[in-house]
């Protein structure tokens, strides 16, 4: 069997990214996976525990090349959030959107979009610069989307639910077991009735490490993985901080290597913006902050329906929230600094 080098997308259980490898897959699969797409080549599939047919392909032909998700139908692919990336995409927003594959048996989800070569941010000022021009112009045409009333009232009712959970943990005094962080140790961020809206426009609301991309050839930076965007009025601080937690703090770089990137990334993202989007130091750290939170309500409510997360899924938003602290005044005051020069 022959493998191919890709770009890796790392499991949600980790934050950094593990080596991954690509199968070229035997002639009946690839007949399956060519029949379902309506497209023609050489089929890989990524390695994985998912059960065949469900996973990540790429499939190489001599016009382009594709990469390919099947899912179980029970995996609800959120269909108004490709339209937001297609139409963002449109406006000139650097995102990657997919189109769905009708299959013809109703057993499967198949989602295809063309395939990107390139690689993985690095934590370095140059990479920092490149995303942070790629999110400004991101959050810029997604201020032109038609679809502003919808979002916002699904992220209402999403947060209205999480709000429900995290009045249960603070009126307990404790975050659950087997996390040991206190409510404090999130700066006393309330995030359910943090000022999220003030400035709340559509973003892309899940930018971990795998979801941004280097293009080879233009050398700029591009986003995947747009799901979340149906479900995500917020503030922009939300995706900036995300960028800096995940790209940038939990990088194995040097301190003074990663101060860089977050000054090159925060004012990258300023001077594309124009100055319209407002980059407060203090809301950010509070907004990365308020994203952990989230996270460890979303994963409460699993414990609830009876589907209990990874231990490790516990401890990564517990890393992350003291990365957060450790770093918290030098994010601040990067961003105070750009913002009034």
């Amino acid at each position: 069997m022959s493998t191919i080098p890709l770009p890796d997308k790392p499991a949600f259980s980790g934050l950094k990214s593990p080596e991954r490898t690509y199968l070229e897959l035997p002639p009946e699969q690839t007949s399956f996976v060519c029949g379902r797409t309506g497209k023609k080549g050489v089929v890989y599939r990524l390695e994985t525990s998912a059960r065949y047919p469900c996973g990540h392909y790429v499939l190489r032909s001599e016009g382009a090349n594709w990469f390919i998700k099947i899912k179980d139908p029970t995996n609800n692919h959120n269909l108004q959030s490709q339209l937001i990336a297609f139409e963002a995409a449109g406006n000139g927003a650097p995102v990657v959107a997919s189109e769905l594959c009708e299959d013809p048996e109703n057993f499967f989800k198949i989602e295809i979009q063309p395939f990107v070569e390139s690689r993985l941010p690095k934590c370095d000022p140059n990479d920092a610069s490149l995303t942070g021009k790629a999110l400004a112009q991101m959050h810029l045409a997604l201020r032109k989307s038609e679809q502003k009333a919808l979002v916002r009232q699904n992220t209402l009712a999403r947060h209205l639910h999480l709000a429900e959970i995290y009045r249960d943990i603070e009126n307990k005094g404790r975050l659950p077991f087997p996390l040991d962080i206190t409510l404090l140790d999130l700066r006393g961020s309330k995030p359910f009735q943090f000022d999220l809206a003030i400035d709340g426009q559509i973003i892309h609301g899940d930018l971990n490490i795998g979801n941004i991309l280097i293009e080879k050839s233009s050398n700029s930076a591009c986003f995947i993985d747009c799901e979340n965007m149906s479900l995500s009025w917020l503030s922009p601080l939300v995706d900036i901080g995300m960028v800096i937690q995940r790209q940038i703090l939990v990088a194995e770089a040097s301190n003074s290597v990663k101060e860089a990137a977050i000054y090159n990334f925060l004012l990258s993202y300023q001077d594309t913006s124009l100055g319209k989007i407002a980059v407060d130091g203090e809301r950010l750290v509070r907004a990365i902050a308020w994203t952990c939170m989230r996270n460890i309500c979303l994963l409460l409510a699993l414990r609830h329906q009876g589907r209990e997360p990874e231990k490790t899924e516990w401890l990564k938003f517990q890393s992350l929230v003291q990365l957060n602290q450790e770093w918290a005044d030098r994010v601040s005051s990067a961003a105070q600094i750009i913002k009034s020069s």
